[in-house]
């Protein structure tokens, strides 16, 4: 560490920066000698504990005097507030002692001043803020931060006691208000509700008393609000509902009464804390899943649900009721499913029962037009059972007058044999001249049963007796009548190749 050089020969220098460095050693007092300077910051350095300098009263050009974190203590000199060209002033986080100076209301073009963390005293005068002058421009009450265009700055983490001027609440384009960790005491004015441009409202730990205004809910832009530790009573305004920009509210630690306002429940809150307070009833649920039990902690009559805390009949009377209407809603959807599910089942048990019907009535409709005697052999009950979408389906075999009948599906489209000798709208063969030579050699000879062409051929390839070159035929003879029954068009090249 270092002692700062001494630059009181450079006459013209505007600009001296040398915060956050490690210099130790006095506060600089020939800084009063640097005349034409129009920036100073000596912020967060290790000077030993010293005062703010007079002298630097006579730097008549000054804009920005940036000494925060410098160990300064004493009372802030009086020839600062001459300096009127100051615009930021910032003399935060030291030890600084005595009343807030009351001659800052000198200083018309500031508009960022900052002198939080340090132990000053006193009130707040009304004329810093009654009768501000004209282009006296504050824009953030935190005595911390003065931010442009009325933004008055935090004088949080002092000593200041009190009455907060009413005209500081009234500053039309304040966006901070930052005044928390002191003694003020009052009530919050509902003129409040004008600040439309406030963003941040910090008031916790102070000695402000009375109900919370419900204009303040007209404040749309707020993001937080921090009235925590203070004396306030009466009940939470349900005009917070109107607060969309809203994202953390603190209210713990004071003496508000009432139910919690279920419409704080459409806000987007992140963090929320209601605790020790005189608060009673149900707890919105959707508060609830943002922070737990322990937000709503130090309120006896609070409760979460029916079985805890102590809530009034009418609440256990609405809980009750909406679980009796929950579970009623849920029986009536069980028994819908289950009529739907019953219906379709027994819809589907009705057109089995009928197809089977209408298969027998086919059946007995053919039996009746032969007046014919049934057949019944193995080799047809064995073919009546065969459900394929390629085959025919084989409803019966009837006898009449020495003929033999058999009673087959009916074909929209005709059998093979009309398929062979039906011919296209050119005229042309509706089967290819390949298909049909190969169907020709390989139509079976008539036998004296009347088997089934593909039973015969089966029968023959499982017959020990045959020579390998006759089952090898007639293995090809069995292909080639599946691909005669294949339902995709591509199947036909196949068969034409088999012929081939």
């Amino acid at each position: 560490m270092a002692h700062l050089p001494d630059f009181s020969s450079l006459k013209n220098l505007q600009v001296l920066d040398l915060s956050s460095n490690a210099f130790s050693g006095g506060f600089p007092p020939w800084l009063g000698n640097l005349t034409a300077l129009v920036y100073l910051g000596l912020a967060s350095n290790k000077f030993d504990e010293s005062e703010i300098p007079e002298i630097i009263g006579k730097l008549k050009y000054l804009k920005v005097l940036f000494l925060a974190q410098c160990n300064l203590v004493g009372q802030i000199p009086v020839s600062i507030f001459e300096l009127t060209e100051l615009e930021t002033l910032d003399l935060s986080q030291n030890q600084l002692t005595g009343d807030f100076p009351v001659s800052i209301s000198n200083l018309l073009n500031l508009h960022k001043l900052e002198l939080y963390q340090n132990k000053l005293t006193g009130i707040i005068q009304k004329h810093l803020s009654g009768e501000l002058p004209a282009g006296f421009e504050i824009s953030s009450i935190s005595l911390a931060y003065l931010y442009t265009k009325n933004k008055l700055s935090p004088i949080s983490q002092n000593q200041f006691e009190g009455m907060i001027p009413n005209s500081l609440w009234g500053l039309p384009f304040a966006a901070i208000i930052d005044v928390a960790d002191n003694g003020f005491s009052g009530r919050i004015p509902r003129q409040i509700g004008n600040l439309s441009s406030l963003i941040s409202l910090h008031l916790e730990q102070n000695e402000f008393s009375g109900p919370i205004p419900s204009e303040l809910g007209y404040c749309t832009k707020l993001a937080e609000i921090n009235i925590a530790r203070n004396l306030l009573n009466g009940g939470i305004p349900e005009t917070f509902s109107l607060l969309n920009s809203l994202n953390s509210l603190n209210v713990s630690r004071n003496f508000l009464t009432g139910t919690i306002p279920e419409s704080l429940q459409t806000l987007k809150l992140t963090s929320i804390d209601f605790s020790d307070n005189k608060l009673s009833g149900m707890v919105p649920p959707g508060l609830l899943m943002i922070a737990g039990e322990e937000a709503f902690s130090g309120n006896a009559e609070l409760c979460f649900s029916e079985t805890s805390g102590s809530c009034n009949t009418s609440h256990r009377h609405k809980s009750k009721m909406s679980k009796a209407l929950m579970l009623l809603l849920i029986m009536l959807a069980a028994m819908v499913l289950f009529s739907v599910l019953v219906f379709r089942t027994f819809k589907s048990f009705m057109f089995e029962t009928r197809s089977k019907e209408k298969d027998q009535e086919k059946i007995t409709e053919k039996d009746q037009l032969f007046n014919g005697t049934q057949i019944s052999t193995p080799e047809l009950d064995m073919l009546k059972n065969i459900k394929h979408k390629n085959i025919l389906k084989l409803y019966a075999c009837l006898t009449k007058g020495g003929s033999n009948f058999l009673v087959f599906e009916y074909i929209p489209r005709g059998n093979l044999h009309q398929a062979l000798r039906r011919k296209t709208k050119t005229g042309q063969p509706e089967l290819d001249s390949s298909i049909r030579a190969c169907i020709s050699r390989v139509k079976p000879q008539r036998k004296e049963r009347s088997y089934s062409f593909g039973v015969v051929l089966l029968e023959k390839i499982l017959d020990s007796s045959l020579s390998e070159n006759a089952i090898e035929d007639m293995i090809k003879v069995l292909k080639v009548a599946m691909l005669c029954t294949t339902k995709l068009p591509s199947g036909l090249g196949l068969l034409m190749l088999v012929c081939s």
